[in-house]
């Protein structure tokens, strides 16, 4: 043991108490290089070692030791401090809920926060070598490895992929081995739960949105040891959510037995034996899952390749920074009027945006509003499934006079609408292709507006703003656009004969995601295409899937290593988008999956 090593050890032992901060202390006043950890430098093929340099009764030392592209799992320090030294290379240090972190050599990190879970990683070129201090000692000696036991990659780390990551991660499903292929910096969020504007709230009430099907008040109870009020059909914000998904699965990560791996890169290519990664990565696979959720808003026809790519488009409204761009007079086009344009309107009123917005759909449509808290008392309405038609006329006529027998109760339309949601996806799955087409094409946007909601006074925000003037909806069909010292955007009113001409300093996409797989830029989804893997829908809702959300191939036969989770399952099961119904897949796919391991 060289001087130096053995003065870091004096050092630490003459602590009186041994924290996070003082092995970091002890670190930073003992100048180590390479050559004082040299007997304990060695790397594996395939996986990082963890070599023990020293175990003492109070602490622990050990030699971390990473070729380059090796990583560690997603992991907790339970109750031992932790300090390190990085000695030679450069460390990438993932934090959940946090901003990344890069160190280079000679800096010394304090993992100080009890129930922090963080994944270090060399994406260098060069070896990683850091030392590491544990007080008390950690019970395990070598790290685990992808190679060993089942292995699950999931394409996908917003709220489908997590949940899914969450239940196989628990103590039931044994010691799985999951890698989750995510390009955004965080898990669990995605584009809707990734803002931090209180104003942008959930669609869902918080009673309905926990990750834990056998805790239905989860999510509610989590909200209020945190401090927050939560009222009966309490809309919360949606950032609340994206932190108590992230809390969940940090502790999945800490209690249960399986072990996670973050890949922050685009899956490419994917087979029964794994899946390639954009940088070369390959990660062997039993199962791939699909679970890559809601894609950009799909583009007008009128809209070219050239002009999307433009300054004057905005394609993701929730890209980081696209509406803080926006100059405060500016003059806005939304193209769609559902719940991306009320978050969009809503976003730009509390960045102090004062310019004239437009706002233009085929039917010029908002979302009706959901029932305030606590409306209506329990009032409910039961649908008798075996009355429901098999014909899109007759649901629409159906539906209308059970509304109306309703609301002669004092029901309101709402509960009607809500009866049909345990029945929506047999009476979708019952009917004949035709009838889908005529859903698709006369009644999806009139329903849509009824089944996805808003809370009453955003709502109530948009509608001062029209009665200002501020906001306009133009119903119409956009028939050309082009740029002229920003955008001029010709639109054929509904209802009239005569183009009416709007120039915008710019355009935001607010159409709701693009569902035909086939349009998808992404290279994954056009491999398992020409391969036959994937079987698009007719419709453009997704992909075909069995029951269990198997893919189903181009010759009709289920998957047995490729599964799919939430917005791409739609032609199977139409609602599958929302927070409950997502968990429910994940729980069941992920029970699916522990079984098929053993």
């Amino acid at each position: 043991m060289s001087p130096r090593v053995e003065r870091l050890v004096a050092t630490i032992e003459a602590s009186t108490a041994i924290t996070s901060e003082t092995l970091a202390r002890a670190l930073a006043a003992v100048p180590l290089e390479l050559g004082d950890l040299d007997p304990w430098v060695s790397f594996g093929a395939r996986n990082y070692r963890r070599n023990s340099m020293l175990k003492r009764p109070r602490f622990e030392l050990r030699v971390l030791c990473w070729l380059p592209g090796q990583r560690t799992s997603l992991h907790a320090h339970g109750h031992s401090a932790c300090a390190f030294r990085v000695v030679a290379g450069t460390s990438t240090e993932i934090r959940l809920g946090q901003p990344d972190a890069c160190w280079e050599p000679g800096a010394v990190i304090a993992e100080g926060s009890p129930g922090l879970v963080h994944q270090i990683t060399n994406l260098g070129r060069e070896p990683l070598v850091s030392l590491h201090a544990y007080a008390p000692a950690l019970p395990i000696d070598q790290p685990p490895s992808t190679y060993e036991g089942r292995h699950v990659v999931i394409v996908g780390g917003g709220v489908s992929g997590v949940a899914l990551a969450i239940h196989l991660l628990r103590p039931a499903s044994g010691t799985m081995r999951v890698s989750i292929v995510e390009r955004r910096p965080s898990l669990g969020r995605g584009p809707a739960y990734g803002t931090s504007d209180p104003a942008l709230r959930l669609n869902v009430p918080a009673e309905r949105m926990s990750v834990l099907p056998e805790r239905p008040n989860d999510f509610v109870e989590w909200a209020r040891d945190g401090g927050t009020t939560v009222g009966a059909g309490a809309l919360l914000p949606r950032h609340l959510f994206g932190s108590y998904v992230e809390a969940r699965l940090a502790d999945a990560i800490a209690d249960g037995r399986g072990k996670l791996w973050f890949h922050r890169s685009e899956a490419v290519a994917a087979a029964a034996d794994g899946v390639t990664l954009a940088d070369g990565t390959f990660l062997r696979a039993d199962a791939v899952v699909l679970a890559t959720g809601n894609q950009l808003p799909a583009a007008p026809a009128a809209l070219s390749s050239e002009l999307l790519r433009s300054p004057w488009v905005i394609d993701d409204p929730w890209s980081d920074g696209s509406l803080a761009r926006i100059a405060a007079d500016e003059e806005l086009l939304l193209v769609g009027s559902g719940l991306t344009a009320v978050d969009v309107l809503l976003a730009l009123r509390n960045q102090g945006h004062r310019g004239r917005i437009f706002v233009t759909s085929r039917h010029g449509l908002l979302p009706r509003p959901h029932l305030e808290p606590g409306a209506h008392g329990h009032a409910s309405v039961e649908l008798d499934p075996q009355k429901l038609p098999r014909s899109v006329l007759g649901l629409c006529r159906h539906l209308r006079a059970e509304v109306q027998r309703a609301e002669l109760a004092g029901i309101p339309w709402q509960r009607v609408i809500d009866a049909l949601r345990p029945h929506t996806t047999a009476v979708w799955r019952s009917l004949p292709l035709a009838e889908k087409h005529a859903f698709m094409a006369k009644v999806r946007p009139f329903w849509e507006v009824l089944r996805h909601r808003a809370a009453a006074d955003s709502l109530a925000v948009i509608e001062a703003l029209r009665a200002d003037r501020q906001v306009l909806l133009v119903p119409g069909r956009i028939a050309a656009i082009r740029e002229e010292s920003g955008l001029v955007v010709e639109l054929m009113p509904r209802g009239e004969t005569t183009i009416r001409r709007l120039r915008c300093d710019r355009l935001i996409l607010c159409t709701g995601p693009q569902t035909d797989v086939r349009a998808w830029p992404g290279a994954l989804f056009r491999h398992l295409l020409a391969e036959g893997v994937l079987q698009p829908d007719p419709l453009g809702l997704g992909v075909m899937t069995d029951a269990c959300g198997r893919a189903i191939d181009e010759h009709g036969i289920s998957s047995p290593w490729l599964f799919t989770l939430g917005a791409l399952r739609r032609a199977h099961l139409w609602e599958t988008t929302a927070v409950p119904d997502i968990v429910r897949q994940a729980a069941a796919l992920a029970d699916l999956l522990a079984v098929e391991s053993l």
